[in-house]
């Protein structure tokens, strides 16, 4: 079993656990959420993976990204106890065609909640846009600089800890392009961790 398998495994083992076992009576009382505000610091694993790519419209190779982290911050809006509507900005760098690579990616989601409890399972999806750039140029031209719009699916769990301080980690998949030219879609997944301030 490779280490990303395990790793996912891993989290989604706990959170059965978490969201079957507990019994503790303060992460299972009733809490409302409908409402609340909230801002959050974001941390987020992305798996490499790769595509076909097209240089000047015509030059095909095949493209590898490595994995790598994305960090940021986002906001988010309780509609009702169980719905969430939420936005965050991730910046990130990796290596791509032998050189570093920025990563940029703004999304606006939904999550939804399924237990009106301090501690509850949630999906969560959206869309977004996603833009990839290499740090140097080839004879002024920057090797790589893509920006394209995208879309994540993903479920996990959220603990509100207090009435002003939550958790939340989610496994999630973004799916996107690079370059319009190809029929391939670049898959990013991974864990994704929030921790906020709710207001």
């Amino acid at each position: 079993m490779n280490k990303k398998l395990l790793s996912r495994v891993v989290f989604i083992s706990g959170t059965v656990f978490m969201t079957t076992s507990v019994q503790s009576t303060t992460l299972l009382e009733e809490y409302s959420r409908q409402g609340k505000q909230e801002y959050f610091l974001t941390a987020q694993s992305m798996s490499g993976d790769k595509t076909t790519a097209y240089f000047l419209g015509a030059i095909e190779t095949e493209l590898e990204i490595d994995d790598f982290m994305a960090f940021g911050g986002g906001y988010g809006k309780h509609l009702t106890d169980f719905v969430n509507l939420n936005t965050e900005l991730l910046l990130g760098s990796t290596e791509v065609l032998g050189d570093s690579a920025t990563f940029v990616n703004w999304n606006l989601g939904l999550d939804y909640n399924f237990m009106k409890t301090r501690l509850t399972p949630l999906v969560t999806g959206g869309i977004g846009i996603i833009n990839f750039r290499t740090n140097t140029s080839k004879d002024g031209v920057t090797l790589l600089d893509s920006t394209n719009t995208s879309y994540y699916l993903g479920g996990g769990f959220r603990w509100d800890v207090t009435d002003s301080f939550f958790v939340k980690g989610i496994y999630k998949a973004t799916w996107t392009k690079l370059f319009e030219e190809s029929n391939d879609t670049l898959l990013l997944n991974g864990i994704n961790l929030n921790v906020g301030y709710i207001f």
